[in-house]
This record gives structure tokens, C-alpha cells and sequence, in this order.
């Protein structure tokens, strides 16, 4: 009996994650992701923040004390954390968001780029969900301590902030 590869849950741990100047929705699919399936932009161990919000607000009723109306809002996004072990060779992505939040520079540019986060299948051949990030920009980048005893990885985190993000 074979499997229904669209039915079974996807494992976690097969992504890639690449980048691209941000166009503002100009261009073609191909300019936007920057995807080819033997380059990856930079190696990951963790990518999390994929996750959008909507507020609400309550709006009582009049003459009805029994009923509320909740009304929609905004859509809120989190902030996309990409976590990696420091490692002497940069990432387009790296450079980027070091040379935007620690170069010394006379004057203040925000460079947006899109980034595309591609769920692999188990072997890493095949692409099973793409989420695209746009106008996203960097906020924080992060090193984890460093610590003797510990044994543990050198980690730095990188935080970017996005407009909307599109699931394909």
C-alpha cells in the first residue's frame, strides 16, 4: 500500500531558505523567490515566526445585554526568527543583516529583501510548501553566550520583520 505523501504530516527538519531584493510586487515568481533547488541562500537551524493575527474588538450591543459583537481588525504578524550556528563563511542574508544593523554609516538606508522559506520532503528533493516573506527588514540579531563548560554551538538569531507573508 502506498502513501499519500499529501495526506501525511510533513517532517520539520528538511527547509531552505533564500533571499531576494524586495520588487514591491513587481517582477515575475521566478525574480521573487530567487529559488534554485541546488543554492541555498544560508543554512539554518531553526525558523520560526511563521504566524499571522487577527485582532478583534468587542462592540457591545445596545438594548442587548446578553450579546457581544466582536468585530475584525488588523491582521498582526510575528517577527521571523532565523537561528544558525556562527560560522566563519557569510550568507547573503548574514551580510545583510549585519552590514544594516552594525556597519558605522553616515546615513540610513532600508533595504527590503524577500525571503522564501521552502518546506522539503524527507529526501530534500522535492518542495511540498513555500512561504514568502515581503519587504522584510532586520531588527535584531542575536549571539547566544558563550560558554566554556557548556560544549554547546556558537548560535546567532536573527530577527526580521515582514508586511505579509504568502503560503504556496
Amino acid at each position: 500500500m502506498e502513501v499519500d505523501k499529501n495526506t501525511y504530516p510533513a517532517v520539520g527538519f528538511n527547509f531552505r531558505v533564500t533571499s531576494s531584493d524586495a520588487n514591491f510586487g513587481l517582477g515575475t515568481i521566478s525574480e521573487l523567490t530567487g529559488f534554485e533547488l541546488n543554492q541555498t541562500d544560508a543554512s539554518f537551524q531553526s525558523v520560526t515566526g511563521i504566524s499571522a493575527s487577527l485582532g478583534t474588538s468587542p462592540y457591545k450591543a445596545l438594548g442587548s445585554n446578553n450579546r457581544q459583537i466582536v468585530l475584525p481588525e488588523t491582521v498582526t504578524y510575528s517577527n521571523l526568527e532565523l537561528k544558525r550556528g556562527i560560522v566563519k563563511k557569510d550568507s547573503n542574508i548574514g551580510k545583510w543583516c549585519n552590514g544594516f544593523l552594525t556597519d558605522d554609516q553616515w546615513w540610513y538606508f532600508v533595504s527590503r529583501k524577500t525571503i522564501n522559506v521552502f518546506l522539503l520532503d524527507n529526501n530534500s528533493n522535492d518542495i511540498l510548501l513555500t512561504w514568502t516573506f515581503f519587504n522584510c527588514y532586520p531588527i535584531e540579531i542575536n549571539i547566544d553566550p558563550f560558554d566554556a563548560m557548556g560544549g554547546n554551538y556558537a548560535v546567532e538569531t536573527m530577527k526580521l520583520t515582514y508586511s505579509h507573508f504568502k503560503k504556496s
